[in-house]
């Protein structure tokens, strides 16, 4: 069968930025309560050995406070108690603009800037702040999200206690476990209690042009447009979902140069192969590259856990009939053994648990469009805890309109998992 060759979406962002006179923080939240060493709204937190966090801020909140469009450069969270809170590993703090007035239990897609990040980060009593290593362009309208996400400790401690404040919406969105890797948790617990917090701002005047993330400078630029152009094996947009080409137009009618996303498309032609080239920018009177690369192999997110007990020791599906034991890491890689199929026809497909309980839940995703995600529609085969003698049954129905070509199939197991999570948490 012919293979089907990637394509790997890459977001590359430009920002507006400029010369500006002084920084300004300001204070949201004076709420005088605190979470406990257990619960939250803390964005600093080892009770649970890693989360994710979300809290959305309206536009409304900063304008009343004097900012409007320009670069947030830092952010801080008020400390009450340390307590027995331990570092948290690759704490990383992202943003993004939201059109959300409330905060929903999905934590919500698209693209989040990565604003600060610390290898291991242990927060102190008082405020903490974070001098972003990325400023953050606002562009004065917008809500935002500010979300903080850890990776497992390997231990489990206290949370520290944050002062919060009680808000009229749900502001705040969180999930921690110690078995599950948060950073891609797809849902989360409510509340409306949200961590005080300061932000630092700096307005934007004339207009300058950043390329993010290698920061290449445009100095000043004139009325008129800015060309950028991909090299070979990529292609550009104005749109994440194209039409893409070799080279798009940005629009720029002082004073105000708008943010503007740029969506870069991997098209290797072959695969295994490392491509490398430079887009090309021009605009204020100079022309700037960004280096980009890709190799053409398909990346999943790792699937792993800490705890194993129940096991897959037989799939059977087409042609496989694979048996296998425990692995260490709970994952084992069988990508060497596929199986013919028609699209459009059905296939029937055993799983059989070792060790299997009633809250047992099964789940089965394929790649059908080969993009290196289990999340698109009509990936998600079956999420189930009902078994025959040990063994789960479904089948596999290659939907019309799927490319030709070999696709990768993920199975898993886990106990006492509501269906809801699994179909969101268990892909990875």
């Amino acid at each position: 069968m012919k293979k089907v060759k990637l394509l790997i979406i890459l977001s590359l962002m430009f920002l507006y930025v400029g010369n500006t006179w002084g920084q300004t923080t300001i204070t949201l939240g004076e709420g005088t309560s605190y979470n406990d060493d257990t619960s939250a709204p803390t964005p600093y937190g080892t009770w649970y050995e890693n989360f994710k966090q979300q809290y959305l801020i309206f536009a409304s909140e900063l304008t009343e406070k004097g900012l409007g469009a320009g670069n947030i450069t830092a952010i801080a969270f008020n400390v009450a108690d340390k307590n027995d809170c331990s570092a948290m590993p690759n704490y990383t703090i992202y943003i993004k603009t939201t059109e959300l007035t409330e905060l929903t239990e999905i934590f919500e897609e698209g693209y989040y800037h990565q604003v600060w990040f610390n290898a291991s980060y242990l927060p102190t009593d008082g405020w903490n702040t974070h001098t972003f290593n990325d400023p953050y362009y606002w562009d004065g309208v917008s809500n935002l999200i500010v979300q903080i996400c850890t990776d497992m400790t390997g231990s489990e401690d206290e949370n520290a206690s944050v002062y919060y404040t009680t808000t009229t919406a749900y502001t705040c969105l969180r999930f921690e476990s110690d078995d599950y890797f948060a950073c891609d948790a797809a849902f989360g617990d409510l509340s409306p209690y949200r961590a005080n917090m300061q932000i630092s701002w700096e307005p934007a005047t004339d207009p300058l042009l950043l390329f993010t993330p290698s920061y290449l400078s445009f100095g000043y630029v004139p009325n008129g447009s800015l060309s950028i152009t991909a090299p070979a094996n990529f292609t550009v947009s104005l749109n994440g979902e194209g039409p893409f080409s070799e080279s798009v137009q940005v629009t720029y009618t002082p004073p105000t140069l708008n943010s503007t996303p740029i969506y870069v498309k991997f098209t290797p032609s072959e695969t295994g192969i490392e491509y490398n080239g430079e887009i090309t920018n021009v605009g204020g009177g100079t022309s700037k590259n960004l280096p980009v690369t890709g190799r053409s192999k398909i990346q999943y997110c790792e699937a792993k856990t800490n705890n194993c007990d129940e096991y897959i020791i037989n799939v059977t599906v087409g042609t496989i009939n694979n048996s296998s034991g425990y692995s260490v890491g709970g994952y084992a890689d069988y990508s060497d053994i596929s199986t013919d199929m028609r699209i459009g026809q059905f296939y029937p497909i055993s799983v059989t648990n070792e060790k299997n309980y009633n809250m047992d839940y099964c789940g089965i995703w394929v790649d059908w469009n080969n993009n290196g995600s289990f999340y698109d529609e009509n990936e998600t085969i079956m999420i189930s805890n009902t078994m025959t003698n040990q063994t789960y049954h479904s089948t596999i129905t290659p939907p019309l309109g799927t490319p030709e070509g070999s696709v990768r199939m993920r199975i898993r197991i886990n106990f006492s998992c509501f269906q809801r999570q699994l179909r969101s948490l268990y892909r990875c």
